[in-house]
């Protein structure tokens, strides 16, 4: 056999080797980011889940009254495109809720410093300052303000589900273009 017969061979098996790790790789990345918040309990500790610009997203086993930044910790800390401004570190997190850290900056442009248009859901008055969110109307604006008004301030982006005509497609749609507090 020739040398460039011998060659060509082990570029081949190089070649399948890779490509098998890689899918073993892809695999454990898909699981890791597919995991549900079930209701999982030991002694006092509860499962709650986290996703978005986070190092390892999912779920985790905290106390009761556990914190944002406990569980922030717990999942190894935020990315450095994670925005801070759309959570409180001490805020009690509720059990079986997945909570979301979003991005600060476009994550379809990893070169990009121009920060995503964002709300202060906390201080904004003006109903028309949400609209430009695709599928957000006034309606829905002068909820958020209402439910403030009569719960106080926001404390988790999640919260947002709790106001009346926001369920799972909106709150996804609003929650990269919100924050809790400017700095």
């Amino acid at each position: 056999m020739s040398i460039t017969i011998k060659i060509i061979i082990g570029v081949v098996i190089a070649t399948l080797v890779g490509l098998v790790a890689l899918k073993f790789i892809d695999s454990g990345s898909i699981m890791q980011t597919a995991q549900t918040t079930q209701e999982v309990t030991d002694g006092a500790r509860n499962s709650i889940g986290i996703t978005g610009y986070i190092l390892n997203p999912g779920n985790y086993l905290l106390d009761d009254n556990a914190t944002m930044g406990d569980l922030i910790e717990k999942a190894g800390g935020v990315t450095n495109k994670a925005d801070s401004r759309a959570y409180f570190t001490d805020a009690v997190l509720e059990k079986n809720v997945t909570y979301y850290i979003p991005p600060r900056y476009n994550p379809n442009d990893v070169c990009s410093v121009d920060e995503i248009q964002k709300v202060n859901i906390n201080t904004y008055t003006d109903p028309e300052e949400l609209t430009f969110i695709d599928g957000i109307g006034t309606n829905i604006s002068k909820a958020i303000i209402d439910y403030r008004t009569s719960s106080g301030l926001f404390k988790t982006l999640e919260t947002l589900m709790k106001v009346s005509g926001i369920g799972n497609a909106t709150y996804t749609k609003l929650r990269n273009f919100v924050i809790l507090a400017d700095a």
